[in-house]
């Protein structure tokens, strides 16, 4: 089973929030599966890989998957009001993490 955690525009500590929370849920639950986790923070990596370390159960992280975010994207995201130009400022790159429970 694999579920999607689309942080979309969020930023830290937004971002780690939202990821902290859907861990311990998974854990909670004895989820038994995979966890993608799209996000532009860049720090996710780092932070990512610190939080599993704390957790008290047996989760992996596949491979950082690094695409370019596109016009079209962050042009979605500024019409739905889910970013500010700000937000999105500096920002050419999504990630994908997997993350694996079991």
């Amino acid at each position: 089973m694999t579920s999607i955690l689309d942080l979309k525009a969020l930023r830290c500590p937004a971002a780690m929030i939202y990821v902290r929370r859907a861990i311990n849920n998974a854990i909670d639950a004895k989820f038994n599966g995979e966890v993608q986790i799209h996000t532009i923070e860049a720090s996710m990596a780092r932070d990512l890989a610190l939080y599993i370390n704390s957790c008290d159960a047996t989760i992996r992280i596949g491979v950082e998957n690094i695409k370019d975010l596109s016009e079209k994207q962050k042009a979605q995201w500024l019409k739905s009001g889910e970013a500010t130009e700000c937000e999105l400022k500096g920002i050419e790159q999504t990630r994908t993490f997997t993350l694996m429970f079991n």
